[in-house]
């Protein structure tokens, strides 16, 4: 039905736009032993704001499509505004966010004959002012990098909520401050960016002070607690049990069963207990001091008596492994040992041969003075126990065997001479024993 045609019904009214209260009567109903008064509710067309809805509701449809072709419309120069934008060269998006709003019209940039609306004008300028999101994301990210260095590895400290949105909302200030779009004159724009710019933000809020703490725990917390566990281990003194459990016990509730154990191998790390026999058998010692001083690992239960962990724990295990690599460990040190001291022998045992070579006897002082600097110089030597002994072992070795050809050949001779004497002596004998005129 058109316009003209509800003008010319004729059952036209005249709608009362004084919307005043409809009149009422009121009727009586039973509520227990006692008579109520209501008012009685009038029907919907008795009423003047009812005839009016009537009356508007012939017209609707009317306005309905008209609104509807609106609002299609608007959707249609949103979107040619938005692939206009999408596919501008950078520099000319700059150009246009640098110009105040009002001189902003993009008509011009599809046809001379093209004249945006309102709306799609205003999402235009949003639209231009959201553009700078991408830029804003990259100072956001590098100021938070920056705020995480100054809490986190300059302070060694944990921020707060609303430390971190107070940081958050200083670096957009000063991002609008910055870009410019904090200008009375960018009003829309800046609507755009923060519309656009609000979800990264809001995000970050939520998600940061959790991330940070978990950071602050890997980074700070645990390398900071596995350090005093260390100082704290004293194996010549012997360690202040005490200290050591109320250390652990300070920081140590907020990590989980594998954080925990990740911190005693840390420790175990700085004291450098996984290369030798010697720091293997210490760092046994540095996880019985952490059982004795009842530092519990995760929900292991505690005997109420000691305080110390009971059953199969953390300790046991770990015990056991680094005894077996000690075990593994001190095989491949004698090995690599006696490789060394059987090389250390040669080398003396060829510098001995040497010397007999030259004349020198094995008592001369210049040989006695060779073997005693080189035993000093074994003791001197960085090595294990073991390979010190091999060594001292192999030199005595070297110098027996370095003169064993001279040595032989003196034991040979005066084994002659021995024997020359003998027989002279017994020649002499028989001599006296068969002329009578000797005797």
């Amino acid at each position: 039905m058109t316009p003209q045609e509800l003008l010319q019904q004729q059952r036209r009214q005249q709608v009362d736009f004084n919307l005043s209260l409809p009149s009422v009567t009121s009727r009586e109903l039973q509520a227990g032993q006692y008579s109520v008064a209501v008012q009685r509710t009038p029907k919907a067309e008795q009423t003047t704001i009812g005839r009016l809805a009537d009356a508007l509701g012939k017209v609707n449809p009317i306005i309905a499509k008209y609104g509807d072709a609106q609002i299609a419309e608007n959707e249609r120069q949103i979107l040619d505004v938005q692939q206009k934008i999408a596919s501008m060269d950078p520099k000319e998006k700059e150009k246009l966010l640098a110009r105040p709003e009002a001189e902003v019209n993009l008509s011009k940039a599809f046809r001379d004959d093209y004249e945006l609306n309102p709306v799609a004008t205003y999402r235009a300028k949003m639209l231009l002012g959201a553009e700078k999101n991408v830029e804003f994301n990259s100072v956001l990210t590098e100021r938070i990098e920056e705020f995480k260095t100054k809490f986190l590895r300059e302070n060694g400290d944990k921020p707060s909520y609303s430390q971190i949105s107070k940081a958050i909302n200083e670096i957009t200030q000063d991002y609008l401050k910055s870009s410019g779009l904090n200008s009375e004159d960018k009003g829309i724009m800046r609507t755009g960016f923060l519309q656009e710019a609000s979800v990264n933000i809001n995000k970050l809020k939520q998600t940061l002070p959790s991330a940070m703490a978990e950071e602050h725990k890997q980074e700070v917390l645990m390398p900071n607690l596995a350090s005093s566990l260390a100082r704290t281990y004293k194996p010549q003194d012997g360690t202040d049990l005490v200290r050591l459990k109320s250390q652990w016990d300070n920081f140590s509730s907020s990590l989980s069963r594998s954080e925990q154990i990740k911190v005693i191998d840390s420790a175990l790390g700085i004291l450098n207990f996984d290369s030798s026999t010697k720091e293997l058998n210490d760092g046994i010692a540095f996880l019985e001091d952490m059982r004795d001083a009842g530092v519990t690992i995760g929900n292991q239960a505690i005997d109420s008596a000691s305080g110390n962990p009971l059953g199969e724990s953390f300790y046991s295990t770990k015990i056991d492994d680094l005894k077996e690599m000690a075990l593994t460990v001190r095989n491949k040190e004698k090995a690599e040992a006696l490789s060394k001291a059987n090389d250390y022998e040669m080398s003396m045992q060829k510098r001995f041969a040497k010397a007999a070579d030259e004349d020198y006897s094995s008592e001369e002082p210049y040989v006695l003075d060779i073997l005693e600097k080189e035993e000093a110089y074994i003791k001197s030597l960085d090595v294990s126990d073991f390979e010190e002994a091999e060594r001292i072992k192999g030199l005595g070795r070297a110098y027996v065997n370095g003169f064993k050809e001279l040595n032989d050949d003196i034991d040979e001779m005066e084994s002659a001479a021995d024997s020359g004497k003998s027989l002279g002596f017994q020649c002499q004998k028989s001599k006296e024993t068969s002329d009578p005129t000797l005797s």
